[in-house]
């Protein structure tokens, strides 16, 4: 199942740099897949991996994502759990 992308930096540095470089639009997205791209390689074949943290540090400094292992829950599990949180 999917893992959880969390930014404890807020979505403003990374429209800072998009700035700075004077990129716009497009450079927003260059930037995140510049943070992310080791990320898109390593996890989809790592099952412990279960929450990927991008710090400010990784933004600007291109400084490693956190990575949070764990257990991942099966499929049928998440679906049973959406399903009890959209009929409470």
């Amino acid at each position: 199942c999917g893992i959880t992308v969390q930014c404890s930096t807020t979505a403003d540095e990374i429209v800072d740099l998009a700035l700075e470089r004077n990129t716009g639009a497009r450079g927003l997205r260059s930037i995140m897949e510049n943070v992310m791209l080791d990320v898109m390689f390593e996890a989809p074949s790592d099952r412990s991996i279960v929450k990927c943290i991008v710090t400010r540090e990784s933004v600007r400094d291109h400084s490693a994502i956190v990575l949070i292992k764990g257990e991942r829950p099966q499929q049928s599990q998440r679906n049973a759990e959406t399903r009890k949180k959209k009929q409470a």
